[in-house]
Formats: C-alpha cells, structure tokens, sequence
C-alpha cells in the first residue's frame, strides 16, 4: 500500500470520529435536553485544495441561543495536521472580536490568501482581525484549519475544524 493510500486512509478514519463525535453530541443533546447558548454552527472553505497566494474563502456562522448579548472571540488558527504544535508546525492564527446580539446568528467570511492577507467580511462591511501571527512554516502538505470561539475570558467554548492540502 502507498504512502498517499495510507494518508487517505488515515484521513478517512479521522472523518468518521469526527462524524461519529457529533453525532454522539447530537444525541446527547437529543437525550439531555442541553442549552447549548453559544456555538459554531457552520465552518466551511470553498476548496479542499489551497495555494500560497491564491484567495481561500472561509464560512463561518455563530450561534447565540442565550437571552442575553455576548462579546465572543473568533479565532481562525492554522496549523501542520503531521505536527500540530507550535512554533514548528503553526501557520498562522488570527483573531477577531464580535458582538452578537441576543437569539441572532452572525456568518463571517474570511478571504485568505495564504501568505499575507486575510480580511472577514461581517454585516456587510470588511475589516482586519485584532490580533494575528505568522509562522515561518510553509511546507507543501496537509493542514488542520481551525475555527475556534471563545468567552470575554478566553475560554473555549467550541471548536470546528477542516483539513486542507496547500499546494
């Protein structure tokens, strides 16, 4: 069996857990009857395949299911999926703060060039994240994107993830 084979497959088996980790959260959710005030509800990029210069579009919605507003934290973090560790194997990170109001869901789109540039489109106007950093790793292989919202104190309070091949 190739390497590519094995990548695949190891690819594959990475999917199912997550499809089978929201399913389990699905029925937990089903079964528990959690509030669930605060979350991601969708994370998604225009392309499987990504270049260095080359525009990436991202989609990304929050959900705000509390009775009251919320001052959130996006972070949009990219590292190796071989070597998620920082420095070596961090890309980037970027982050953005957003104010969603009571019982309202709010879409960014965030355009990434993959080098340079990256501006998030919300409430139809563009603007720049608050903070960012770039790594010095640019290697030609998979990467695991992460979109990570946190509380006004820096806690975690979901994560939704793709993988990309940079090319």
């Amino acid at each position: 069996m190739g390497r590519n084979n094995t990548d695949n497959i190891i690819t594959i088996v990475s999917d199912i857990r997550k499809v089978f980790s929201g399913f389990c959260a699905l029925l937990r959710y089903l079964i528990l009857n959690d509030k669930i005030p605060l979350t991601l509800s969708l994370f998604s990029a225009d392309s499987s395949v990504v270049s260095i210069g080359s525009r990436s579009t991202y989609k990304i919605t929050i959900l705000n299911n509390a009775a009251q507003d919320s001052r959130l934290r996006l972070l949009f973090d990219i590292y190796r999926l071989k070597n998620p560790v920082h420095p070596d194997g961090h890309y980037a990170y970027y982050a953005k703060n957003v104010f969603l109001k009571a019982h309202e869901t709010k879409q960014l789109d965030i355009d990434y060039n993959w080098k340079d540039c990256l501006s998030i489109t919300a409430d139809e106007s563009v603007t720049t994240p608050d903070d960012s950093w770039r790594g010095t790793c640019s290697s030609k292989e998979k990467y695991v994107i992460l979109a990570v919202l946190l509380d006004e104190q820096g806690h975690s309070l979901d994560k939704l993830t793709i993988t990309q091949q940079l090319v």
